[in-house]
């Protein structure tokens, strides 16, 4: 067992990239059901990643604290929003109609679509409700996501909210950038205070 644990974690088959059970039950001499049992007793899994990014920025945790601090202290008379976008949208119409779920058999679907182009979806949670407020563009640029209404979603998103609320932080995490003098930002640092400092 403890031979196993350590070639799994400490060493690689040759011309692979990780070790299977086939392969470590043959490197081991043991059966491939004792290999699989030890994995799962230690959790090993050789064959998945988890993917990770580490911050060079210097004032990463003061960030994270600001921006946490609004989930879960924002200000009073406030509206936090929390706004992405998804962009690349396919609309894609099957070529024949859907064949409807039955007893013993599933859905049926075609192979082959028609593309009717792409689209991006814009939305706004509001923190403090759970309500969603979206909104999908047939361009994916900064125009569409700062433009006066009714062409674009921000503004009306701030024109629809409640008239006694004087404060606005919204997190922009669109692709392009924002340029300054736009709508948006005049009007969040018009109506823009510092949020209450984060206590753990």
């Amino acid at each position: 067992m403890a031979e196993v644990v350590y070639k799994t974690l400490q060493t690689t088959p040759k011309d692979e990239t990780h070790w299977t059970v086939r392969g470590m039950a043959k490197e081991s001499g043991q059966s491939k059901d004792a290999v699989h049992r030890i994995w799962k007793t230690f959790g090993l899994k050789p064959h998945l990643q988890e993917h990770f990014k580490l911050s060079t920025d210097p004032f990463f945790v003061d960030k994270v604290r600001d921006i946490v601090g609004l989930y879960l202290n924002p200000p009073d008379h406030a509206v936090v929003l929390c706004v992405d976008e998804k962009s690349q949208i396919q609309a894609l119409e099957r070529s024949q109609p859907l064949l409807p779920l039955g007893l013993g058999y599933v859905e049926g679907v075609t192979h082959d679509y028609k593309r009717h182009g792409t689209t991006t979806l814009f939305a706004a949670l509001d923190v403090a409700t759970g309500q969603v407020l979206g909104q999908c563009k047939p361009r994916h640029r900064h125009q569409e996501f700062l433009r006066p209404p009714p062409q674009s979603h921000p503004p009306r998103l701030i024109r629809s909210l409640p008239s006694s609320r004087d404060f606005v932080n919204v997190f922009l995490r669109q692709g392009t950038s924002v340029s300054a003098g736009c709508p948006l930002t005049s009007k969040l640092a018009e109506s823009t205070k510092p949020p209450a400092p984060y206590s753990s």
